[in-house]
């Protein structure tokens, strides 16, 4: 009989994958469009159409709209098909650690993999018409094909790493933060090489592969790195940026005497760029100069349907953010992705942070550009202007990099210890966890919890005295120390899939959660569907809909095949008719309405927001207040497992009016 080889590997990834289907498709399309995915959608709907969407650095890069605007050709255009392709970089996303399996070995890859399944950001994201998904995906590939080639020497990485650089800088302008970083740790690697190659010590031709990497990267960088100099616009006396409100320029361009200079400034470092990079290896140079420009000239022009997006995207992307920072510092407290990563992201940010801050100070060049990726995005993104809950992905990607690899370590630890002993450590560790938690987060004012905590303390404490005596010849902090690190990831794990399966199905429409933050109602979802039922009743259903405070947003999606539909804004209601079928009135303008040939069908929250007072203007004072209360802590962990706090979600509420003429229609 011929024996049967279990691929046991195989097997793993099947079981991850059918769970990772699940966090990402199921119910994709139930969730309440959200504001920014109906720009989105609408406007690659609108490209799909024939037309062509010109690149706006407001809602980023073109990678999305030319992705969107084909699955919406390819297939058909609805809620589902809209974060469809979002769903599937996230689900695919999971894959890509398997390309670090000679560097890691399989168990730390599947860990790797297992955590970006389950994180509440990433599943909630990968459910989300926005970038950041597509940035993680290509970000996470750019990264492990700079370690690939360090490694390796093969020249394909350098490729592989250039494309994803490309296609970075056409997602998101979030990847300037993620490329200054990595350029930042390569150069101070680098720099031994760097200072032997100008004073003459080696030639150019013996650099290390790192120096190398660097170099192409910077090199190719340095031309959309032009806008900077717009920083200094005020003291240079001529405008290489224009803000927001500019009359006649959009934001993020120069104007007048700035346009020359901008020009001028992106000739001379093109110039740089190319000197520097044949210099170095004219070869991978240029095919990689070729690889970077194909793909961001093909995607910021549309595949060349719109050349004026070649130069939006080189001055505009990143010069309207810059344009923005200071209109946008402090909108949030500098302190607000910690908060996030506490409340969701549990063990990359307690056990990922203090590893990326160790692994700065070791040897492994892996180890430490992990690290200083992590740092750095914490501390670059904690600075940025703008915060926002998907940015946390950036966070979280590189902090999860750095819980896989130490998992490697902690595997060849523990694989050394005996069975007997290592299960003793792991139930001893366990009870003491469960211990400190009770004693922190229990509330002793109810006096029936007083005795069993008692009792749980007296038989730990009986515990502690057989592992005492079981242990003292042979006692091991390290092996405790991983114990701990083995059951704290244990209950976090667990507590992470509850936090997502909260955040992308119980609360997916609730903004209870900060990852949420705002969020499009639920009712306006089932007014849709209603609308759309009418809409089969009676064709031609003319409709009025109130764009006062971006209340078109969503119903511009909602609406994108409908003809008989009038925008209105506080600022005309006054050539509004009466005779429309339908109506959808943002509150603060429902006095201007006639309402005597319509009913009044129900006030619906249009859109609704986490409460921002529970987390702003806080202090080193809150936070010893929140470790000596009780009530503090106890508020704590009932936000932290059911979301509940005292404040209530803000909102901004529209009414639904029908005609009284509508027959037949309730």
């Amino acid at each position: 009989m011929p024996k049967i080889y279990i691929n046991y590997k195989l097997i793993l990834y099947i079981i991850l994958s059918i769970f990772a289907l699940i966090l990402r498709f199921l119910d994709l399309s139930d969730r309440a469009v959200h504001h920014d995915e109906s720009l989105h959608g609408f406007f690659s709907f609108i490209t799909s159409q024939g037309d062509y969407y010109n690149h706006n650095p407001l809602t980023h890069g073109m990678f999305l709209f030319n992705t969107l605007s084909s699955f919406f050709w390819l297939f058909t255009d609805n809620n589902y098909i809209l974060r469809l392709p979002f769903a599937i970089f996230g689900f695919l996303l999971i894959f890509i650690p398997l390309l670090l399996r000679k560097e890691l070995g399989f168990i730390p890859c599947y860990i790797f993999s297992i955590f970006l399944t389950i994180s509440p950001s990433i599943a909630y994201f990968s459910r989300f018409a926005r970038n950041d998904i597509f940035m993680a995906f290509f970000l996470l590939i750019f990264i492990i094909s700079i370690i690939k080639y360090v490694k390796s020497s093969q020249n394909l990485w350098i490729y592989i790493s250039v494309a994803c650089l490309s296609i970075g800088y056409t997602i998101k302008e979030s990847m300037y933060i993620n490329v200054l970083g990595l350029l930042i740790f390569l150069f101070f690697y680098s720099l031994n090489d760097i200072k032997n190659v100008i004073l003459g010590k080696i030639s150019i031709d013996k650099i290390t592969n790192e120096t190398k990497i660097f170099i192409i990267i910077f090199t190719l960088s340095l031309p959309l790195s032009a806008p900077l100099v717009s920083i200094f616009q005020s003291s240079l006396g001529f405008t290489l940026a224009s803000p927001d409100g500019y009359p006649g320029v959009p934001p993020g361009l120069p104007t007048g005497l700035g346009i020359i200079v901008s020009w001028i400034i992106s000739i001379f470092l093109l110039i740089i760029s190319l000197f520097i990079g044949i210099s170095t290896d004219k070869k991978i140079y240029l095919i990689s100069l070729l690889i970077f420009s194909l793909i961001y000239i093909f995607m910021f022009t549309t595949f060349l349907v719109a050349p004026q997006g070649l130069v939006t995207g080189q001055w505009q992307s990143l010069g309207y953010w810059l344009a923005q920072h200071e209109v946008a510092r402090g909108s949030q407290p500098y302190y607000y992705y910690f908060l996030i990563l506490t409340t969701n992201e549990f063990l990359p940010f307690l056990v990922g942070l203090p590893l990326s801050l160790y692994y700065l100070f070791q040897k492994s060049f892996l180890k430490r550009i992990i690290g200083f990726w992590s740092i750095f995005c914490i501390i670059a993104f904690s600075i940025a202007g703008e915060k926002m809950p998907w940015l946390t992905v950036n966070i979280t990607l590189p902090l999860i990099f750095a819980l896989s690899i130490f998992s490697k370590d902690l595997i060849a630890y523990i694989i050394k210890i005996k069975y007997p002993i290592l299960i003793f450590y792991f139930v001893t560790t366990s009870i003491l966890s469960i211990f400190i938690l009770k004693i922190l987060f229990s509330d002793y004012t109810d006096s029936s919890n007083i005795y069993y905590d008692l009792l749980y303390l007296f038989s730990s404490f009986i515990l502690f005295i057989l592992f005492f005596i079981y242990s003292k010849e042979s006692f091991k902090f390290n092996l405790l120390f991983y114990s701990f690190i083995v059951i704290i990831s244990l209950f976090g794990t667990l507590l992470t899939i509850r936090t997502t399966n909260n955040v992308i199905f119980k609360l997916s429409d609730n903004p209870k959660d900060m990852l949420i933050y705002t969020q499009t109602s639920q009712e306006l979802h089932k007014i849709s569907l209603e609308i759309e039922e009418l809409q089969i009743k009676k064709s031609n259903i003319s409709i009025a809909v109130d764009s006062t405070d971006g209340f078109s947003w969503p119903w511009m999606w909602y609406q994108r095949n409908n003809n008989k539909i009038t925008w209105f804004s506080d600022m005309d209601y006054e050539r509004l008719e009466d005779d429309y079928d339908l109506m959808l009135v943002n509150n603060k303008n429902l006095d201007k309405i006639e309402l005597v040939n319509y009913k009044v069908i129900r006030e619906f929250p249009h859109r609704e927001w986490f409460p921002e007072n529970i987390y702003r203007n806080k202090n080193l004072a809150d936070l010893t207040k929140f470790f000596m209360n009780t009530q503090e802590r106890i508020k704590f962990k009932n936000f932290m497992l059911y979301r509940d706090f005292e404040s209530s979600i803000g909102s901004s509420n529209g009414t639904f009016l029908k005609s009284k003429n509508l027959e037949n229609i309730e």
